[in-house]
């Protein structure tokens, strides 16, 4: 009996070792297929060598280490992470978190693994979604300062270029100031305009941003004209409508925060006093 448990516990941890081997070679295959450089990617996408991967990838592999990586520079994941959480780290992250939201719900209720597992997994990408919509409304009045600086300096005759590494000092949030410095390194280095703007405007989900990019993209293709002024002027009074909502809102929010706070202590109180008067009177009848 103990040669064979033996030979249990040999043939367990020769199989421990494959499984182990085994996913270290996917993540290096997985890694391996990634890109290393970025900027060079974006440069060739836009002079067309790559539109027939570029169509393909619209299918959404969500596997694929392009996808992830262009969903992690946009949710800011690369950008909290300081670059730490990379393709194969989140997708890991993923599988762990489902792992973990199967084996809850197996010792909890086994009829809802499925649901709970999907939840799980999925998680990541909602908790990533909805920070970068916070940083999207903080946002806000950086965005504004900028589009405030592209419009008057391109109004006083600045060229583009120039424009865009000024607004880098107006900018007070962290991510987009971060941004925008690195486009201006970008921009002193390649003297390639539009691709340090492409690089730029992947590293968001924002619809003010990339209106910025399209912009930027006409100036260079087609020059700055009266229209074109027009068009970086109403974006500013939505960025303003934008802002002033946000600011509303988050007072109504403190506001309501701050009733409920009220109310809760006011009932806290009611509630003490009420048992301590039961109480009080129950001693009475006691005695």
């Amino acid at each position: 009996m103990e040669f064979r448990a033996e030979n249990f516990a040999g043939i367990r941890t020769v199989l421990t070792a494959l499984v182990l081997m085994s996913a270290f070679l996917l993540m290096y295959l997985f890694a391996a297929d990634a890109v290393a450089d970025r900027y060079a990617l974006v440069r060739r996408r836009l002079e067309g060598s790559l539109l027939g991967a570029m169509n393909r990838a619209g299918e959404k592999n969500i596997f694929s280490y392009e996808y992830i990586q262009t969903r992690l520079d946009a949710w800011g994941v690369t950008y909290h992470s300081k670059g730490r959480i990379t393709p194969p780290v989140y997708l890991c992250g993923k599988i762990f978190c489902g792992a973990a939201g199967l084996a809850a719900s197996f010792m909890l209720s086994p009829a809802l693994m499925p649901v709970c597992a999907a939840a799980a997994f999925f998680y990541p990408d909602m908790h990533a979604r909805l920070r970068n919509r916070d940083d999207n409304e903080k946002m806000l009045a950086s965005i504004m300062d900028v589009y405030d600086v592209v419009f008057l300096q391109l109004n006083a005759g600045e060229y583009i270029t120039q424009t865009l590494i000024d607004a880098y000092r107006v900018a007070a949030h962290p991510r987009l100031k971060a941004a925008l410095m690195t486009l201006t390194g970008d921009i002193l280095s390649s003297n390639d305009l539009l691709v340090s703007m492409e690089v730029f405007g992947g590293k968001f989900e924002n619809e003010n941003i990339n209106n910025l990019v399209v912009i930027v993209r006409q100036i260079v293709e087609n020059g700055l004209s009266p229209a074109m002024l027009s068009d970086i002027r109403r974006y500013l009074i939505t960025l303003q409508e934008s802002y002033n909502r946000y600011v509303q809102e988050r007072t109504k929010r403190l506001g309501d925060a701050c009733l409920f706070a009220i109310f809760f202590c006011i009932m806290a109180v009611m509630v003490y006093a009420s048992v301590k008067g039961l109480l009080d009177s129950a001693r009475l009848f006691n005695m």
